[in-house]
């Protein structure tokens, strides 16, 4: 927590000497999927029934958190490609 009485100002003069920044930078980053490549929008247009499906299935196995629906269609993808999903 910064220490705010440092911070009145009784006239002119020199600002109050820096502190240290808490180690809080050097904390590892949160779960993010790894991507190597810049994400882009897919827009496609589907049956609301069907977006709602593939959003329980989504958050049903992978948690109903941000980003679920992206990480489900990228396995279902790589599955695809692998051979293990056909159509």
């Amino acid at each position: 927590m910064a220490n705010v009485a440092q911070l009145k100002r009784t006239g002119k003069g020199e600002p109050p000497a820096r502190t240290e920044a808490p180690k809080n930078v050097a904390n590892p980053p949160r779960d993010k999927p790894e991507m190597t490549e810049k994400p882009v929008a897919l827009q496609l247009k589907v049956p609301e029934a069907v977006a709602e499906a593939f959003a329980k299935a989504a958050g049903d196995k992978l948690g109903y958190k941000k980003g679920s629906k992206s990480q489900f269609f990228i396995e279902l993808f790589e599955a695809y490609q692998s051979g293990r999903l056909t159509l």
